[in-house]
């Protein structure tokens, strides 16, 4: 019996974030592709090593288990503040980029907001990870 491939009904566009497609609004969204994006960026750095999942719960300072979630992209089980202190731990220097917001764009200006806000909550632990 022979096969048949199914045909891709829909794809995201490049300028289009996952979350969005998921349902999260736009703020919420960007906050998670955040997320998204530093657990890639600690995955290749532990390739990078070539850490074993054991080596790199040394260096991190958390249980192989949790290695095992974030290698495997378990972002809902890592909080931001998480990922960064596990990227400083890492040797990683993790910056926060903002793009000024377009005033048509109300849910970017409302992610900007709150991510300002985020920064002024925790300006202390921020400047802690930045130092070390």
């Amino acid at each position: 019996m022979r096969m048949r491939k199914k045909a891709i009904r829909h794809t995201t566009p490049v300028i289009r974030s996952v979350f969005l497609d998921l349902g999260f609004d736009a703020a919420e969204a960007q906050v998670l592709q955040m997320r998204a994006d530093l657990m890639a960026a600690l995955r290749e750095h532990i390739e990078e090593e070539g850490w074993t999942q054991r080596r790199a719960a040394k260096e991190l300072m958390i249980t192989q288990p949790r290695v095992s979630a974030l290698v495997k992209g378990a972002w809902r089980d890592f909080s931001a503040d998480m990922l960064l202190v596990l990227a400083a731990r890492a040797g990683l220097r993790p910056t926060l980029g903002l793009a000024a917001s377009r005033s048509d764009d109300r849910d970017f200006a409302r992610a900007i907001d709150s991510t300002r806000g985020y920064m002024r909550r925790h300006r202390d632990a921020l400047h802690e990870l930045a130092k070390k």
